[in-house]
């Protein structure tokens, strides 16, 4: 890959900003490129083990409180902290991403005189909220786009429910190729006859035998996740079939709480194992039949990735930012969201047709190496940088765009 050079690289500082430092991980092959081409890239977040890893590998780190739910006074002082923060660095790029931090960031960003300002928008948390924390929430989604110079969607069905909700103007907001935050490492996820084997030995840990049928899911165990839903369909589907089992993978958070009964149904259910998050993650994708992931809202869902490449037949909800992780018939079967019944029934309808299940796989696995391998996603990412940086002018227009369309490089 022959590299265009920047001489005047090492003076330009990237600071990359989110509110918990797990979400530090969507920049893993991005900021190693960054720094390969010369830029100084500076990572801040609350505390955390992953800007704490980070700063160990050497990137320089600055840790910000910031809390998830609505605080004004922790959130006034963190936005005071950010202004300083920039005035002291003055970074030539701010990118603010996750609702918190994308708010805070790209007004203190705008405060401090930073010339470009990025939002990643990596969801949409304001969809799935009821009432006055609707509003409140899209207000903030809205403003963190309208502090920014430009919008960086992580699906196209993002950027189109942006759009329709009016977070984004008609003609604002880019995604950049097929979309997602940094692609996948398709060696680390692949099928493999020892990760297969690995899959077996957490059966077995499990105390389940290859003759039984796994139902797996990865991810945080909340109401926005769809596990009520989840749970609800596998009791229904395991009553039938004794084979079943469900294998859980993520862990409870406190907020969007599940109700207490699905949490004890979760605990007693002889034939559901609830496991915390563990890395590395791929062998239990190995020790998984089908993947279910009846989510109620996305950005675009690593996961599924995860789970196609690792050749698993997926059942998901069709919502925002699932529709562009898969194919549609092909690699996944849909279903409404909230539809117990419906993903009950296409569940079944994997488990029934081991051919079929077996095609879907393959299928994943090879549509996720083509739209979204971590090389070209990073290089997606690394070149719009880049040519953001070195535009004409040292300050942008309100809404500036440079030359790439939303899924298109020029």
């Amino acid at each position: 890959m022959i590299v265009k050079k920047f001489p005047e690289s090492k003076n330009l500082r990237i600071v990359f900003l989110v509110t918990a430092a797990v979400t530090l991980r969507f920049l893993d092959g991005i900021k190693e490129a960054l720094c390969a081409r010369g830029y100084e890239v500076v990572l801040v977040s609350a505390r955390g083990a992953w800007l704490q890893a980070a700063q160990d590998r050497g990137f320089e780190t600055h840790e910000i409180d910031m809390v998830r739910e609505i605080s004004p006074f922790t959130d006034l002082r963190s936005l005071w902290r950010l202004v300083r923060l920039f005035r002291r660095l003055g970074p030539t790029l701010v990118v603010a991403g996750t609702p918190k931090a994308g708010l805070l960031g790209t007004l203190a960003a705008r405060l401090a005189g930073v010339p470009r300002i990025i939002y990643q928008m990596h969801g949409l948390r304001s969809e799935t909220l009821q009432g006055w924390r609707r509003w409140l929430v899209a207000a903030t989604e809205r403003a963190s786009a309208h502090f920014a110079h430009i919008t960086l969607c992580v699906s196209h069905s993002l950027l189109a429910r942006a759009r329709e909700l009016h977070i984004l103007s008609a003609s604002s907001g880019e995604v950049l190729g097929e979309g997602s935050p940094n692609g996948i490492v398709i060696e680390e996820f692949a099928a493999t006859a020892e990760r297969e084997q690995q899959g077996l030995q957490l059966r077995q840990q499990l105390g389940w035998s290859p003759r039984e049928r796994v139902i797996g899911f990865v991810g945080r165990w909340v109401r926005d996740k769809g596990i009520e839903q989840l749970v609800a369909a596998f009791s229904n589907l395991s009553q039938r079939d004794e084979t079943l089992r469900l294998l859980l993978i993520g862990g409870y958070e406190e907020g969007d709480r599940l109700p207490p009964a699905v949490r004890e149904q979760i605990a007693s259910h002889p034939a559901i194992a609830a496991i915390d998050w563990a890395d590395p993650i791929a062998p239990w994708y190995a020790a998984m039949d089908v993947f279910a992931f009846p989510t109620c809202r996305e950005g675009l869902p690593t996961v599924l990735l995860e789970a196609q490449v690792a050749e698993l037949p997926v059942v998901a909800t069709r919502v925002t930012g699932v529709v562009d992780a898969v194919q549609e018939d092909k690699t996944a079967l849909l279903v409404e969201q909230g539809n117990t019944p419906q993903l009950e029934e296409a569940i079944r309808r994997v488990l029934a047709d081991d051919t079929a299940a077996r095609e879907m796989g393959r299928a994943g696995a090879e549509w996720v190496r083509m739209a979204f391998a971590r090389e070209a996603v990073v290089k997606n990412y690394v070149d719009f940088y880049q040519r953001l940086l070195h535009s004409r002018g040292r300050n942008l227009a309100w809404k500036m765009t440079i030359g790439v369309s939303a899924g298109q490089e020029q």
